[in-house]
């Protein structure tokens, strides 16, 4: 029995204990929640919180599942995380080890504060983790402090409809978390990556990635992919700097990202794509704007304390880009970027490398009066840029560019009334700029340059026209400019006169070198051997004895920036620049070539009667100069044809930069017509020539301004006319009074004139001229002499009208003989009315008159061209009036004369030194033609 009771008593206490047991146990899970949240708000707090308090917990010990509603975090009587719900399962053993660990996590309807102090700490809902701050060796006392410390790690965490407010020294801005997923992430852990799965929702913009992170390590690392799509960069300006007063744009894009901060020392790394669309960055006085900037390719920056290192590899593309400035504004429609860049910021200085290739679309640049546009711009070749400071905290700065190409298609500068365009202009060589050394920029390599053009808008005039444009170029700023093999094809320069054609044309220039440098002072230019080809050219000389288009080039110059005051004191220090420039400039030249064919037409404009003369210059060279050797002899030869017969040689040497005149030449002319140049002369001597052809060998001899020169002079068929030139619109008594003026007036000059004829009609005298150039001395013995000794000869033109009646070409009409008195006219070549075609049967006649010529060698014939009334009424029919009848009846009467004289010595084989035209007149005969005389 007692051995029952005894058991029984056993059997009791343990019932008892077992039941103390489950009643504590009860207790304990019924105060486990209470419990916990206490834990939690004291961890929270031991994290840096100044309070922390939940509403309430449920816990599931069992399972391990834990709720929590309504947590809220502040610091400072400010609320730095609010949570409405969160589910965890939480592990309880690692709360032995003081170890907040869960497993999941799911928390809705988050509110989280973010506050980030750069390179000092970043604090999140209230607790603070600091940044790059090594931790002090390890003592008793900070042993204690750590074993007190909780960890806190989320193995699964989920986080939906949260609301991030973010602030850092730039920005305060609340962000939207639509669903963010975290995993594997433990304070105690610091080396293990978190993954970071988010969608972001800002304003009208969403930014989505899959990172991992090690958010505590010494060694931050963030990296993996991001996806941003309609970001809007507005709410962050504050990021820049002060004086910028807004950004804007909206960011889209696919990039992947690394980024690691150890103790400061800052590594990003980035591959993908970005675009900002309508971007706009502004500041006080400088802005900048466009429709889109993209990005796409990879990018390294790494940084510590004051250096840092750039690479980017990839393309960068710009729309609609604008760049404004007060009073100047770039602005491009496309521009494409593709290399590589390389940027080192040291505290010895700093270094750029890169390999570039770029395209420019539609660009325009327009500052105060300038204004250029580009169609296209490609710039390819390496760049390397130094910025390095020297001992004397001066910055020493060197850009290389080497093996660089350069295009620009379809360029146009405007500078105030001046426009210059050309399709295309390339560049190939290398560039060197050291702007601290005594040769600040040194550019070498092949220029090349086709279709330019220059013109003045105000004036509508052409300057210039360039086909083609090559070069090798040297450039040493500032002293030396070479280039050689320089050569321009396709010239045009100026305009003529009621035309858009140039009025030089130049199908080619080559220069052997030119190299323009200043030494001690002194400009100095180096010209090799320059090659003009085939130049074409039209000069019009108006009544003011001025070139029409040389004036016309001159005044396109005047761009119409300055006021006329400024202008003149402009002008005048130009001027006084300029003779200093030019009593220390050097000039020196190897040789001058024109080859190939190369032709002038002369013509006047404003005159009675109208000059126009085609010169044909088969050769013209120009020996060495030298202005430094003003006394060296520098050779020149000129050979040029005037029409179809005339010919002018010049030959022999001068010194141009002598203080005096010096130069020994001489000059030939063979058969110059001169009634081509009467009204030029008629301006200067008061009478007209009628006809007459001119040979001259002139030996001309020039020391210190002293002349001495030896003219023997030909004149065939010459002959004045007086009288005033009338207008030719009217008929009738005008014409008349022509008439009558010419012999009441040149009575007495063909009676002089007459005297120093031979009996072949021919003048032929020798006149030496010597003295000083500004009044010289003519010795006019011989012709005095000349003069009386065909006084004695007048009767032999009388012998010879009687040998030629058996040809039955002597012409003897009453109206026309009298004006003829001292010639033998000969039956006129007839002509249809109006026109340049010679009648039937003329053929034969002609015929007639080259046997004449042949068989009398010593006559010399003139060939005049005329028209008469008929002709002018067939023209006024026409409608031809005024000056433009004159100009027609004249140039019609002028062909038929050179018609003439064609015939007779290319079918008639007549020497053209026998023949002399005259000034086309008109004459009032019945037929009309073209009148031979002897």
């Amino acid at each position: 029995m007692k051995a029952i009771l005894l058991r029984w008593k056993s059997l009791k206490t343990l019932y008892k204990s077992l039941i103390l047991t489950a009643f504590a146990l009860a207790l304990f899970l019924l105060f486990l929640p209470l419990m916990l949240k206490k834990s939690i708000e004291y961890a929270l707090v031991q994290q840096g919180a100044e309070s922390a308090q939940l509403e309430k917990v449920i816990i599931n010990p069992f399972s391990g599942r834990l709720e929590l509603f309504n947590l809220t975090v502040s610091t400072e009587q400010k609320q730095q995380l609010e949570v409405g719900h969160l589910k965890v399962n939480l592990a309880w053993l690692d709360l032995l080890q003081k170890h907040i660990n869960l497993q999941t996590l799911e928390v809705f309807d988050t509110s989280l504060f973010l506050v980030y102090q750069p390179n000092e700490y970043v604090r999140v809902g209230g607790i603070t983790f600091p940044l790059n701050i090594k931790q002090p060796l390890t003592t008793a006392e900070s042993a204690q402090e750590k074993q007190a410390f909780w960890g806190l790690g989320v193995q699964n965490l989920v986080l939906q409809n949260a609301t991030l407010n973010l602030k850092t020294p730039e920005i305060s801005k609340a962000l939207h978390f639509e669903n963010v997923s975290v995993s594997k992430t433990a304070n105690w852990e610091p080396d293990e990556y978190s993954q970071l799965n988010f969608r972001i929702q800002d304003t009208e913009g969403v930014l989505t990635g899959r990172l991992d992170a090690k958010l505590f390590s010494e060694k931050q690392v963030i990296k993996g992919p991001v996806q941003i799509s309609d970001f809007d960069l507005h709410p962050y300006q504050g990021y820049l700097p002060k004086e910028w007063n807004n950004v804007s744009g909206i960011v889209s894009g696919k990039l992947n990202i690394e980024f690691r901060n150890h103790f400061g020392k800052i590594d990003v790394q980035q591959t993908g794509q970005v675009d900002i669309r309508n971007f706009a960055l502004q500041q006080q006085d400088f802005e900048i704007a466009s429709e889109m900037i993209g990005w796409d390719g990879k990018l390294s920056y790494e940084t510590h304390k004051d250096d840092y290192t750039l690479n980017a590899d990839g393309k960068w593309q710009l729309e609609q880009f604008a760049l404004t400035q007060p009073e100047q504004t770039l602005q491009l429609q496309d521009l494409n970027w593709l290399g590589q860049v390389k940027v080192k910021q040291r505290l010895k200085g700093l270094s750029v490398e890169a390999h570039n290739q770029l395209m420019v679309s539609q660009s325009v640049f327009k500052k105060e009066a300038l204004n250029t546009k580009i169609k296209t711009l490609f710039w390819k070749g390496p760049l390397a840029y130094q910025d390095t400071k020297t001992s004397s905290a001066k910055n020493a700065q060197k850009i290389e560019l080497k093996d660089t190409q350069l295009a620009l298609e379809n360029m146009s500068v405007i500078l105030a009334d001046m426009k210059a365009t050309s399709d295309l202009i390339q560049w190939q060589g290398d560039v060197d700029v050291q702007p601290d050394t005594e040769t600040p920029a040194t550019l070498s390599g092949q220029l090349g340059m086709s279709n330019a053009l220059a013109r003045n808008t105000a004036s509508k005039k052409t300057i210039l026209q360039l086909a083609q444009l090559k070069s090798n170029l040297l450039f040493k700023s500032p002293q030396t400019v070479q280039l050689t093999k320089l050569s321009f094809n396709g010239i045009g320069l100026g305009q003529k006169v009621d035309s858009d054609s140039p009025f030089i044309k130049i199908s080619g220039v080559d220069v052997s070198k030119l190299v323009i440098e200043n030494s001690d002072g002194v400009d100095k230019t180096q010209l090799g051997k320059v090659n003009v080809h085939n130049l074409e050219g039209y000069l019009t000389l108006n009544k003011q004895h001025d070139f029409v288009e040389v004036q016309g080039l001159i005044k396109s110059f005047d761009l119409g920036i300055v006021d006329q005051q400024e202008k003149k004191k402009t002008d005048t220090t130009i001027v006084e620049s300029g003779a200093e420039q030019t009593k220390n400039a050097v000039m020196q030249l190897e040789k001058l070539s024109l080859k190939g064919q190369n032709n002038i037409v002369f013509e006047t404009q404003g005159l009675n009667s109208k000059i126009k003369q085609n010169i044909h210059i088969s050769q013209l060279e120009l020996g060495a100069l030298d202005s430094e050797k003003p006394s060296s002899a520098t050779p020149v030869a000129l050979k040029a044809t005037l029409g179809k017969y005339s010919k002018i040689e010049l030959q022999g040497k001068i010194q141009p930069f002598s203080q005096k005149v010096n130069s020994d030449l001489n000059l030939k002319v063979k058969e110059l017509d001169l009634y081509e140049f009467s009204p030029l002369i008629k301006d200067t001597v008061g009478y007209r020539i009628k006809s007459g052809a001119l040979t001259l060998d002139s030996d001309i001899k020039i020391k210190e301004d002293m002349l001495k020169s030896k003219n023997h002079i030909i004149l065939k068929g010459f002959e004045l006319d007086g009288s005033a030139e009338e207008n030719f619109a009217t008929v009738g008594s005008n014409e008349q009074k022509l008439q009558d003026g010419a012999a009441a007036t040149g009575g007495s000059t063909s009676l002089a004139l007459n005297l120093l004829r031979d009996n072949e009609g021919k003048i032929e005298l020798d006149v030496p001229v010597e003295g000083d150039l500004s009044d010289p001395n003519f010795h006019l013995d011989q012709v005095i002499q000349t003069a009386m000794l065909n006084a004695l000869q007048s009767g032999s033109k009388a012998m010879l009208a009687m040998t030629l009646q058996p040809y039955g070409a002597i012409y003897l009409a009453a109206e026309y003989a009298f004006k003829q008195a001292n010639t033998v006219t000969l039956q006129p070549i007839s002509y249809e009315v109006g026109l340049n075609k010679i009648k039937p049967g003329m053929a034969e006649y002609l015929q007639k008159i080259v046997a004449l010529l042949e068989k009398k060698k010593s006559i010399t014939l003139k060939v005049c061209g005329f028209y008469n009334q008929r002709d002018r009424d067939y023209w006024i029919q026409k409608g031809l009036k005024d000056q433009k009848l004159q100009d027609k009846l004249y140039a019609l009467a002028r062909t038929r004369q050179n018609q003439v004289k064609d015939w007779l010595v290319d079918q008639g084989g007549v020497g053209s030194h026998r023949l002399t035209t005259c000034h086309p007149t008109f004459e009032d005969l019945p037929e009309t033609g073209v009148l031979l005389s002897m």
